[in-house]
């Protein structure tokens, strides 16, 4: 399939399901009371006898008119020989038949059909669906000419440059671009590898781009300042451009669309593994400018990849997850709860995967602190309660005090009987562990008396 096909495919999906969205996201029309209130056709209709005018609001008349009592209808009749003489009448009519009308219209069926998407969560789909065609459009920017080459429409483009198709190397030409011998970035060739400061490492890196091939993250580049000068807004959106120097420059000088594109091009080839590695690299730099690329790096993530941790959490499981890279995990899922707003979309409870993973290791919440507490209390606990969070596990010595209080405040902890020991031994009800052995045999009631107990006087 040319390029052109490939083109005019998408956008007209594309621009179908924009239409569709905005749509579902300008509707005031949140309700089947509300569509039938704006597209009912009230002319000439009485209520009691009394008209339109005599209420203070339309919405007021057509509630009324809704209700469907007493409803008649204005009827002129002409005077014979009189073209400006009328009498007046009125005849009953039913809500049914009003309704009926206002039903066969489009205007009405068109926004019916848009309340329904709304009721059925369509939008949601509509959503995923814009996602997967922005996917496909940078899948088609980014494939190589070779091979969507298409020599008829090759031959079309050519119409007026006679000198080139009556030329002798015509067939070679075409034969240099169907096999990728000649590119779209023969020019770039051409100008990155003359006069520049560019290093061995960094020229390597711009040719494996340019031929679109993976290239290996891991490898250095020497003078990034001088790269970036001369990539163009496409090729960031080429497979090669994951690398983790050039990342981690872009990070460090905060440039959001640069790392956006290189976020996109991971997700498009499913490569949670550089994201986390890249994330991991970051880690290493426990100081304010480290805190601040965290940071960006975290919102710049959800806001491209916005269930990239259910997905990482996902494959790990499936493949079997090591204790260094679920350390890793719990670290960025930790970061996005303190860091990300409160309505962040990659921390609802519909998440079954994270919300599990939290329920299950507790343990991450460790890191929050007397430092870090303030900012935790207004953006992570806000999402652990959204979420709907139940802790398989809480420990009250491995936790920040305020933490633990909320915890059970906010009643963010499984009702199991490990989890009331603890709640027993932070309340003083056992004084330490060594009192457990005892309580085991004990009733529950002790505790679930207790006057200042928070299990049931949360404080």
């Amino acid at each position: 399939m040319g390029t052109a096909k490939l083109w005019i495919n998408f956008l007209h999906s594309y621009g179908f399901y924009s239409c569709k969205i905005q749509e579902l996201e300008s509707s005031s029309l949140v309700s089947f009371d509300r569509l039938k209130e704006t597209h009912l056709t009230t002319e000439s209709i009485l209520v009691d006898g009394e008209s339109e005018d005599t209420y203070p609001t339309r919405m007021e008349y057509v509630r009324k008119v809704l209700e469907g009592k007493n409803l008649s209808k204005v009827k002129l009749k002409k005077y014979q020989n009189y073209s400006n003489l009328y009498t007046k009448s009125s005849e009953p009519i039913s809500l049914e038949s009003l309704l009926k009308k206002m039903g066969d219209t489009p205007e009405y069926q068109q926004d019916k059909k848009i309340v329904e998407d709304i009721k059925n969560g369509k939008k949601v789909i509509v959503s995923s669906k814009i996602q997967d065609l922005k996917i496909k459009k940078k899948q088609v920017e980014t494939q190589p000419l070779s091979e969507v080459f298409d020599s008829n429409h090759f031959e079309k483009e050519l119409q007026g440059h006679e000198d080139i198709k009556n030329s002798g190397y015509y067939d070679l030409i075409l034969f240099l671009l169907s096999n990728g011998y000649i590119d779209e970035n023969y020019e770039d060739y051409m100008n990155y590898f003359y006069p520049n400061d560019l290093k061995r490492e960094d020229k390597l890196f711009v040719r494996n781009l340019l031929s679109s091939s993976k290239g290996d993250p891991s490898k250095k580049l020497r003078n990034i300042e001088s790269l970036i000068e001369i990539l163009k807004n496409e090729d960031y959106k080429k497979v090669g451009i994951l690398n983790f120097s050039l990342s981690e420059y872009i990070i460090d000088k905060k440039m959001e669309n640069q790392f956006s594109t290189i976020l996109s091009v991971a997700r498009q080839n499913h490569n949670y593994k550089f994201v986390l590695d890249l994330y991991e690299n970051l880690l290493k730099y426990n100081d304010e400018k480290g805190t601040e690329n965290i940071l960006f790096f975290t919102v710049t993530l959800f806001s491209t990849w916005k269930n990239f941790l259910s997905y990482a959490i996902k494959k790990y499981e499936n493949k079997g997850i090591s204790e260094e890279r679920d350390n890793l995990l719990k670290d960025l899922v930790f970061d996005g709860l303190i860091y990300l707003n409160s309505d962040n979309e990659a921390y609802e409870k519909e998440n079954s995967i994270l919300v599990e993973f939290i329920n299950q290791n507790s343990s991450l919440l460790e890191n929050v602190s007397e430092a870090t507490w303030n900012q935790f209390s207004e953006n992570g606990i806000t999402k652990l309660e959204k979420m709907e969070i139940k802790l398989t596990k809480i420990n009250h010595e491995q936790m920040y005090n305020k933490l633990f209080k909320s915890i059970i405040k906010n009643d963010l902890y499984e009702f199991n009987y490990e989890n009331i020991e603890e709640i027993a031994l932070f309340e003083g009800i056992v004084p330490d562990r060594s009192g457990i052995g005892k309580f085991k045999h004990e009733s529950l009631t002790r505790l679930m008396n207790s006057e200042n107990s928070q299990v049931h006087n949360p404080v």
